[in-house]
């Protein structure tokens, strides 16, 4: 061991003070991204949402297409959809289609309104 040379250098460690003040430190940013991330997935759009819009505008779509401007219930596997079609403004060339989907406990769970013009061709 004639070419080592060993060298007595004083390092500086970190007091458990610091030690716990850097854990308290990772801890609140850990706690302030975990209560972001629950608020994301509580007010995010669900599936069903998304899946009952989508039913919603197919069903607007068939209603326009079949002229079929009457008030109805429509029960489907997990939801049920209220149909109601009015004259918009005493209007006789516009229908305001109002349709809204309830799941099984009773929550709205999608709406949608749209303008109709009836065709004069009718």
């Amino acid at each position: 061991m004639a070419g080592i040379k060993l060298l007595s250098v004083r390092l500086k460690a970190s007091s458990l003070i610091e030690t716990i003040v850097a854990m308290m430190i990772v801890m609140l940013v850990f706690f302030v991204a975990m209560s972001i991330y629950v608020n994301v997935l509580r007010n995010g759009i669900t599936l069903s949402e998304i899946s009952a819009a989508q039913q919603l505008q197919v069903l607007a779509e068939e209603t326009v297409k079949n002229k079929s401007y009457f008030n109805e219930n429509l029960v489907l596997e997990t939801l049920t959809i209220t149909k109601n079609c009015a004259s918009y403004n005493s209007s006789t060339e516009l229908f305001l289609l109002d349709l809204e989907a309830k799941d099984k406990s009773g929550r709205t769970v999608a709406t949608r309104k749209e303008l109709i013009l009836k065709s004069s061709n009718e």
